[in-house]
C-alpha cells in the first residue's frame, strides 16, 4: 500500500516548475514527496529519494531535454517503468514541460503537453488532471493467443520487447541501489553487479531492501511475459518452420523460467535473472527481424 500519493522527478534545471506543481499538487490535498520539502540539510539524498520512490503511488516526471541527461532523475523514471511496464496502474504521470525527444521505452507514454504554458494555464491544467487521474487494472499477461497468425507473432513481439525494456529498467535501479550502498559504505569492494548484492545482501538496510525488492518484483513482471512468449511460441507449429532463430529462443525461455522456478524464488538475494552466462542459453539476438518478417509475409498473404 502506497503511503505518498505522488513522487516529483525532475532535473533541477526545471526547478521553478517543479516549484510551481509541487504547489499545486500540495494545494489540492494531496501528499507528494519533493526533494526541496522533504530532504532536510545533512540527510542521506540518496536514501531519503530511495525511500520516497518506493513509498509513491505515482511518480510525476518532468520530461525536459535535461531531465533525460540527468542520472539520478532517469533511475526515477526506470524504478518506476520497470514496477509498472505497461502503466496500467498509473504509476507515471509525464509532463512535458519543453520540446524533446523522449527516448525508448518511455516514448510509449500518453503525456500531458505542457510547453508554454503560463502558470495559471499549468495550474488549471494540472488541476484537470488530479481531479480525472485514477488507477486502472494491473498487467494482465495471460492472453491466450491464435496460433499461426500475424496477430500472434505480434504478441509474441510484443512480449519479448516489453520484457526487455523491463529487463533494462530493472538494471538501472539495480545500478542505482549499488551506487547508493557504496556511498554509504565505502568498505563495500565494488565486484560486479549480482556478486557485489549477493555478497552484501545481509548489509542493506531498510531502505535499500526495499529497492531490492521493487528489482525482484520486476523479474516477476519478466517472468510473467516469458512464460506467455513460451506459450506463443509452442502453440504455433507454423512459427518453427518459419522463424530461423526460434529454437534457440524456445530454449533461452525455456531455461530462463527454469532458472526463475529453481532459484529465483528460492533465493531472496537474486534480483535480476541471468542465463547467457553460467547456462549458456543468451536470447537469439536477431530473431525479433525474423519475426518482423513473418509478420510482413502474413499480412502480405503468405
Amino acid at each position: 500500500m502506497a503511503k505518498i500519493d505522488f513522487f516529483l522527478s525532475f532535473n533541477s534545471t526545471d526547478r521553478a516548475i517543479a516549484d510551481a506543481v509541487y504547489k499545486t499538487v500540495s494545494d489540492a490535498g494531496f501528499s507528494c514527496f519533493y526533494q526541496h520539502e522533504d530532504i532536510p540539510d545533512g540527510a542521506n539524498f540518496v536514501q531519503r529519494m530511495t525511500s520516497g520512490l518506493t513509498e509513491a503511488a505515482t511518480v510525476i516526471a518532468l520530461f525536459s531535454p535535461a531531465y533525460f541527461q540527468s542520472r539520478y532523475a532517469l533511475a526515477e523514471l526506470h524504478a518506476a517503468f520497470a514496477d509498472d511496464p505497461l502503466n496500467d496502474r498509473g504509476s507515471i504521470l509525464p509532463l512535458l514541460i519543453s520540446p524533446c525527444a523522449v527516448p525508448k521505452p518511455f516514448n510509449f507514454l500518453v503525456f500531458v503537453d505542457c510547453r508554454n504554458m503560463a502558470a495559471t494555464e499549468l495550474h488549471r491544467r494540472l488541476l484537470d488532471m488530479l481531479e480525472r487521474y485514477r488507477k486502472t487494472p494491473a498487467l494482465q499477461a495471460s492472453r491466450i493467443p491464435e496460433t499461426n497468425t500475424a496477430g500472434a507473432a505480434q504478441r509474441l513481439l510484443d512480449d519479448l520487447e516489453l520484457a526487455y525494456a523491463v529487463f533494462k529498467s530493472q538494471c538501472e535501479v539495480r545500478n542505482a541501489l549499488v551506487d547508493a550502498m557504496c556511498e554509504r559504505d565505502a568498505s563495500f569492494e565494488l565486484v560486479q553487479y549480482e556478486p557485489f548484492i549477493v555478497r552484501y545482501f545481509a548489509a542493506m538496510t531498510p531502505e535499500e531492501r526495499r529497492l531490492h525488492q521493487r528489482i525482484r518484483e520486476q523479474t516477476d513482471t519478466i517472468e510473467k511475459l516469458n512464460r506467455h512468449a513460451l506459450y506463443c511460441v509452442e502453440a504455433s507449429k507454423e512459427f518453427s518452420r518459419r522463424i530461423p532463430r526460434l529454437t534457440a529462443l524456445r530454449e533461452h525461455l525455456a531455461a530462463w523460467l527454469e532458472k526463475y522456478d529453481r532459484t529465483f524464488e528460492t533465493d531472496p538475494s537474486v534480483g535480476v535473472l541471468y542465463v547467457g552466462v553460467q547456462e549458456q542459453k543468451p536470447f537469439p539476438a536477431g530473431i525479433e527481424g525474423e519475426i518482423r518478417r513473418y509478420i510482413d509475409e502474413k499480412k502480405a498473404g503468405g
